[in-house]
């Protein structure tokens, strides 16, 4: 006689292999959580105000909110912004574009900047004129405007 209980045998187990479109649907939403995510909490895959993003460099910082400050530049972007602001406004960052709609060495319009400022978690810059605001919040906030719209708002003055 046995000492225990007898063991019953295990059924063999099937391990589940998903197809092809089941992992592409996969990966698709699982990209979508994480877009969403990043936009709910106000984070950004380059800047990252409020959280901490990952550099060029492959190093990870944390950025503070309100604090403008992009991802390094990759060497095409600060070519293009130099080509912009010497195009829009000869470098000058108190500029007013014709009939006053764009502003500062990049020629921003009030929308876009507060857009941009917004989008970034920089309140302290909302509302700001951008040709009032300084040289160096009008560069933070071009780079940060290319990176997270590309070229766009410029209308091609510049090639990316």
């Amino acid at each position: 006689m046995p000492d225990g209980p007898e063991e019953l045998p295990q059924p063999a187990m099937r391990r589940w292999r998903p197809s092809p479109a089941v992992i592409v649907v996969l990966v698709v939403l699982g990209l979508c959580v994480v877009a969403l995510f990043a936009m709910r909490s106000g984070e950004d895959f380059v800047a990252a105000p409020g959280g901490s993003g990952t550099t060029t460099d492959g190093s990870t910082t944390t950025v503070a909110p309100g604090t403008p400050t992009t991802s390094t530049p990759a060497t095409w972007q600060t070519q293009f912004l130099s080509c912009v602001a010497t195009r829009e406004s000869d470098d000058e960052p108190d500029a007013v574009g014709p009939g006053g709609v764009a502003f500062g060495t990049y020629q921003i319009t009030q929308q876009t900047w507060d857009n941009t400022a917004q989008h970034y978690g920089w309140t302290d810059l909302v509302g700001v004129n951008p040709a009032q605001a300084s040289a160096d919040d009008q560069q933070q906030v071009a780079m940060a405007l290319l990176q997270w719209q590309g070229a766009e708002p410029w209308g091609g003055s510049c090639t990316a």
